[in-house]
């Protein structure tokens, strides 16, 4: 814009203030209160019953930590047991092809004794008895 046009939009608008030239006007602060003080014999009793809870809750603390150790080893010490025990009720792989073996043989002579059974059968005539009819009335 030249100097003609500035003096158009003064006119027209009215002069431009600018802001980095000006300061705000600061408003002023209100003095914060002063603190009431405290009788150091009050205080005294406050750090005192400040004291004492604090020892309280860190005993409180030391006590629910103690709690949860012992209850942490029962749960150690129980899974230690069930393991234990399924250690004790299976067996290993030797013991139970042992034992398939055994009951396999077990059954091979039961087949046989079955067998056995039926030839016998087969050789022996079945032999009837003749029974006759008594009737008491006669």
């Amino acid at each position: 814009m030249s100097e003609s046009e500035d003096d158009l939009f003064e006119k027209s608008f009215g002069k431009v203030q600018e802001s980095s030239e000006e300061e705000p006007e600061e408003e002023p602060r209100e003095e914060p209160k002063k603190k009431k003080q405290m009788d150091p014999e009050r205080k005294k009793k406050l750090l005192e019953n400040l004291a004492k809870g604090r020892e309280t809750s860190r005993l409180n603390r030391q006590k629910k930590s103690q709690v949860k150790k012992i209850n942490k080893q029962k749960e150690v010490i129980e899974i230690d047991q069930t393991l234990l025990e399924h250690a004790k009720n299976t067996k290993n792989e030797k013991e139970l092809k042992e034992e398939i073996d055994k009951l396999k043989n077990q059954l091979k002579e039961k087949e046989k004794d079955k067998e056995l059974i039926k030839e016998v059968k087969k050789q022996e005539p079945q032999k009837t008895k003749n029974v006759s009819f008594v009737s008491f009335w006669d």
